[in-house]
């Protein structure tokens, strides 16, 4: 039991058989319900740490040797990464007095992965997101009260809101007593439904790459096994059962994926999701010209289509709620503390998360469709950033907030500024070129 009296900060746990990239131990930070006579030590947040995902050489094993690669530099307490860990009344009403857990990434995986080996294949490195999660979970069955739980949300941001969505249904499992739901914060990684990808047996495909794209030609990311294969990606077993043989890699995309998750979920996501648009599909994000503003049209019609259709198209889906923005961000604004609002929803996203968390009746499919707009296929909502040159305000903010810097001194320094260079289009993969 980690004691952590009246301190608001998260009190690290490494724990044996995990594993980062680089083979020290995994583990998480944790704060109880804080001890008065009103806590709610039934309640759990689960966050999940967002910051990119490697799947190279050359991606993998620098980043081993960074906090999103290894524990070795970890420190022994944190102060809440994230809103909806603070212990905060005014910030935070609806959760901050629950038991917090937040998940470092130091995998790689998108906390999906099930490597339990280091080999050459994979550079001598591991990817265990998944299996670390399951020994998280497990420990605090253990050692806290999380096997008591009534009332748990698992969430994260970026490459957390993807793990969420991969490991929402298995924490359900773990903790049959519990209402277990899921808020993915921009993890909805890929849309299907593009334009481009027009047959019904094309819908599950991720959009295309840019450059594929301009010249015409549709071929995205995830269009074979070799990631699932180099991550053993752990899959929603019902998703994997439902596809075609060969195609089961399907199941690794939002998508297709979230068709068969059972948990409750609010999903918190950008229209024009800049992470998606530049690190992923390969758009420059210096360059506002007549490609560029084409290409941000197609993708945002995908996700519009695609994050619609299947979480309207779900078993229990007026369970559910959807805050899809017309913003041109990755994780900026959205989730507890964020500034950003659709429509004409006076509600944050993160208000509306709590509201649906604990049951006040309402509307939680909150849509930016930007009817009087005077283009409502790019980005529209004004209390976000629209479509600009994303590169070179990441490159002013990193300048700004890490002055002459370079190298593994600027790396990270940029760690310590993740949230800030988020919010300004920057991208892990974007740093680290930056820094060099």
């Amino acid at each position: 039991v980690v004691d952590v009296g009246d301190d608001v900060s998260l009190k690290k746990v490494l724990l044996d058989g995990t594993k980062c990239l680089d083979g020290t131990d995994a583990g998480y930070y944790f704060r109880a319900a804080p001890s008065d006579d009103g806590n709610d030590e039934q309640l759990w947040v689960i966050f999940m740490q967002g910051g990119g995902a490697c799947w190279t050489e050359d991606t993998c094993v620098p980043r081993s040797k960074t906090d999103l690669g290894s524990s070795s530099s970890w420190e022994d307490s944190i102060s809440p990464p994230n809103g909806v860990l603070e212990q905060d009344a005014g910030g935070n009403p609806f959760f901050y007095k629950a038991n917090m857990v937040f998940v470092p990434y130091c995998t790689g995986d998108v906390h999906a992965g099930m490597r339990q080996n280091a080999t050459d294949e994979t550079w001598n490195l591991y990817f265990s997101g998944h299996n670390n999660l399951a020994q998280i979970v497990s420990h605090l069955k253990d050692t806290e009260s999380l096997g008591s739980a009534t009332d748990v949300l698992v969430t994260g941001d970026s490459a957390g809101g993807m793990g969420t969505l991969v490991n929402v249904d298995f924490v359900a499992e773990a903790l049959p007593s519990a209402d277990v739901r899921g808020a993915p914060i921009a993890g909805w990684f890929f849309p299907g439904m593009a334009s481009d990808h027009p047959a019904a047996s094309e819908a599950w495909a991720p959009p295309s790459y840019y450059p594929n794209f301009v010249d015409g030609i549709a071929g995205g990311p995830i269009n074979n096994d070799s990631l699932v294969e180099l991550w053993q990606t752990y899959m929603t077993p019902s998703c994997v059962a439902a596809q075609a043989k060969g195609e089961e890699f399907h199941c690794s995309t939002a998508h297709v994926n979230v068709q068969f998750l059972e948990s409750k979920l609010f999903v918190m996501e950008h229209m024009y999701d800049t992470n998606q648009l530049t690190a992923q599909l390969l758009m420059p994000g210096h360059v506002v010209d007549a490609s560029t503003e084409a290409f941000v049209r197609y993708f945002g019609r995908s996700m519009r289509n695609s994050t619609e259709k299947v979480m309207r198209g779900r078993p229990n889906a007026a369970a559910d709620g959807l805050f899809l923005a017309s913003c041109f961000d990755h994780t900026a604004g959205l989730g507890v503390g964020g500034s950003t609002l659709v429509g004409n929803v006076n509600s944050s996203s993160g208000t509306l998360l709590g509201e649906w968390f604990t049951g006040k009746p309402g509307n939680y499919f909150v849509v930016d469709h930007c009817t009087d707009a005077d283009d409502p296929e790019l980005p529209c909502n004004p209390t976000c950033d629209g479509f600009t040159n994303t590169t070179q305000e990441c490159a002013d903010e990193l300048e700004k907030d890490c002055p002459k810097l370079t190298g593994d001194a600027c790396v990270k320094c940029a760690e310590a500024h993740r949230d800030d260079l988020a919010h300004h289009g920057c991208t892990v993969a974007v740093v680290v070129a930056m820094c060099k």
